[in-house]
This record gives structure tokens, C-alpha cells and sequence, in this order.
């Protein structure tokens, strides 16, 4: 009985013991289910931690750079503001418009198709109203007579004050009855007999025409005539040019003192006025015309009084 009992109690105590066993791996078990979420809470509030670290140093990063440049909106656009009306534009003040005239004039003529340009304040002189000169310094200088005055075109006698110059021109003239070969010629360079050799002008191109030039000068030194002539044939004609001065020195008074001379007139820059009258030359332009021809009239022979027939009178 007696071991019975002990058995009973070892049973009892086997008994008991069991469901401490149980107990004891239940707190177990559930002391590494606590402890595994432990870690699991705390591996994840390390991340969580970790990734707000991370995110609150980017935002750190993304606010300092904000703070250091300006932020310019792309999406949004500008806000239009009404344009402000413009103000009333001052009228306009009207400017005076000043032509200015030409200073020099054309000339055409028709007959032989001379065209040149000359200053306006030059007098000009056409052959209708030109009147003969005897101081006129540039006389025709063709070798054959049949020269036709055309035109004159005279400086102002107020050109050159205080010099020596009388009168300065640009003369016009054709012969229509020269040959090619007589138009190259000059009267002043013609020998006054055969044993003499002829002179020959000079050649030169002027204005595109092919010219023969010859310089005459006459006179004493007190009053010269000094003139350069150009000779060009053209539509069948010889037409010249012909730029020439004359000087007249003031004569001195003998009776006078001396000091009364010095106010004499110097002579004029011969070379500054055949400048400009060369100037002139360089606008000449002949057109293709035909020239007209001029025939030298025979000089009339004054008849003598009729005498009637005696028929004649009986009747």
C-alpha cells in the first residue's frame, strides 16, 4: 500500500508536474515570440529612423539650396498686366525742306549736237546773240575758212580781283567743210611756205574724244592772248574748241609818286584758269547728228544797164 501510494503520489507529483512543463515552454515560447518582435519593432523603428534621417537631410539639402537660389516658377506663367495706354506722341514738327540749286547748267544744241555743263554765274553767249569782239581771244583756228560760230561761255570779269586778267572763255565753233586729215591742222601752225617743215599739234584724249591740241600765245608781255585749241572731227565735221585769256597789265603813271604803284595788279595763275575752263571741256559730249552743210556763196556781180534791141524798143 504503501508503494501504491507512493506511486499515487509520484503520479500526482508526474501529474503536476506536466502542466508546469507546459506552462513553463508556453512562457517560453512566448518569451521568444516577444523578444523575435522585439527585434522585428526594433529593426523596423531602426529603419524607419534611418529613413527619416535620410529623407530629413535631403529636405535639409533641398531647403539650404532653396535658401541659396532663387526658385523661378516654370509651369505657372506670368501674371499679364494691362498695358499701360501709351502716352500721346508730340505732333511732329514739319522741317523746311531747302532745295538747293544746281550749280551749273547744261547746254544742248541741236544743230550740231554739243552738249556740255558750265557754272551759272558764266555768262554764255549762242551764236544768235553773240556780237564780234576784237579783244576776243579765242578766234577760229581752222586751216580752210568755213567756220561757224556756236557758242561762248565767258568767266565773270570778278573772278580773279587784283590780278592782270581781262577776259577769260570757252569757245565753240564747226567747220563742216574740213576733212579728217584738214581738221588735225592749224592756221597758226601752218608754214608760210613750202621749204618750211610743219609743225605738228599734239595728241590727247578728252572726255572720250581723240583731239589735236595746239597753245598759241601773242602779244606783248603788258597785253597777251594766250589760247589752247582743241580739234576734234566728229559727224563729218571738224569742231573746235578753243579756251583763251587775256591779260592787260594797269599801266603806270609817270608823274605819279611811287607809292602809288604799289596797288599794280599781279599776274594772273594762268594755270588756275585754264583749269577751269578745262572743266568745261571734260563735260563736252557731241551726239550723232547730221551736220549741215555750208557752201561759200559767190560774191554777186553787179550787172550793167540793159540795152534793148531795137526790136525790143520799136516795140
Amino acid at each position: 500500500m504503501s508503494q501504491f501510494t507512493q506511486l499515487n503520489l509520484q503520479s500526482k507529483s508526474d501529474s503536476k508536474s506536466q502542466p508546469n512543463t507546459t506552462r513553463s515552454d508556453f512562457i517560453g515560447k512566448q518569451t521568444l515570440a516577444l523578444f523575435a518582435c522585439a527585434v522585428l519593432a526594433t529593426a523596423l523603428v531602426g529603419g524607419l529612423l534611418l529613413e527619416t534621417s535620410g529623407c530629413s537631410r535631403e529636405n535639409d539639402t533641398a531647403v539650404s539650396a532653396a535658401i541659396q537660389r532663387p526658385i523661378t516658377p516654370t509651369s505657372s506663367p506670368a501674371p499679364v498686366q494691362a498695358a499701360a495706354a501709351p502716352a500721346a506722341a508730340p505732333a511732329p514738327v514739319a522741317k523746311k525742306v531747302v532745295k538747293k540749286q544746281p550749280t551749273a547748267a547744261l547746254y544742248a544744241d541741236k544743230t550740231y549736237g554739243v552738249t556740255f555743263r558750265y557754272p551759272k554765274r558764266y555768262t554764255l553767249n549762242s551764236a544768235d546773240s553773240a556780237k564780234p569782239d576784237a579783244t576776243q581771244p579765242s578766234a577760229m583756228n581752222f586751216v580752210q575758212p568755213g567756220g561757224v560760230d556756236v557758242v561762248t561761255v565767258a568767266l565773270p570779269k570778278s573772278s580773279y580781283p587784283g590780278t592782270d586778267l581781262a577776259s577769260a572763255s570757252f569757245h565753240v565753233s564747226v567747220n563742216p567743210t574740213l576733212t579728217t586729215e584738214q581738221c588735225s591742222q592749224f592756221a597758226l601752225l601752218k608754214p608760210a611756205s613750202t621749204d618750211q617743215p610743219s609743225i605738228l599739234p599734239a595728241k590727247l584724249k578728252i572726255a572720250g574724244m581723240d583731239l589735236a591740241s595746239v597753245e598759241a600765245i601773242s602779244g606783248p608781255e603788258t597785253s597777251q592772248s594766250d589760247s589752247k585749241y582743241y580739234h576734234s572731227f566728229v559727224n563729218g565735221a571738224c569742231y573746235e574748241f578753243a579756251l583763251g585769256l587775256t591779260t592787260q597789265a594797269q599801266a603806270k603813271d609817270k608823274d605819279a609818286e611811287p607809292h602809288d604803284n604799289e596797288d599794280a595788279a599781279s599776274p594772273v595763275d594762268r594755270t588756275q584758269v585754264f583749269r577751269r575752263l578745262q572743266s568745261i571741256l571734260a563735260t563736252v559730249k557731241i551726239e550723232s547728228v547730221t551736220a549741215p552743210e555750208v557752201t561759200a556763196a559767190a560774191p554777186a556781180t553787179p550787172a550793167g544797164p540793159a540795152t534793148p534791141t531795137p526790136d525790143v524798143a520799136a516795140k
